[in-house]
């Protein structure tokens, strides 16, 4: 699995989409940013690679769009205190 990011320049946000949904603005420029491959052995649980996954995208969306990685962090907190993990 290569995790990737993919960060418009310009973009709009559409909240609260339960996706995230994000649309890049006309004519900007969009970087793919690619983590090192992991691997997920086929007897992993499902739950344990779908965790790894978004650990490894969650990394990189902290490193590369913090104020993204932000609204995620407070939204899981959100989600926790609900009794929602």
């Amino acid at each position: 699995m290569l995790p990737t990011l993919v960060l418009p320049r310009r973009r709009i946000l559409l909240t609260p989409a339960w996706d995230r949904m994000q649309v890049p603005a006309p004519f900007t420029e969009v970087r793919l940013i690619f983590a090192p491959p992991i691997e997920i052995p086929g007897d992993l649980p499902a739950h344990e690679g779908r965790r790894r996954i978004r650990e490894a995208l969650l990394a990189l969306e902290r490193e590369h769009d913090p104020s993204e990685a932000a609204r995620v962090d407070a939204a899981a907190s959100v989600s926790r205190s609900h009794g929602r993990a």
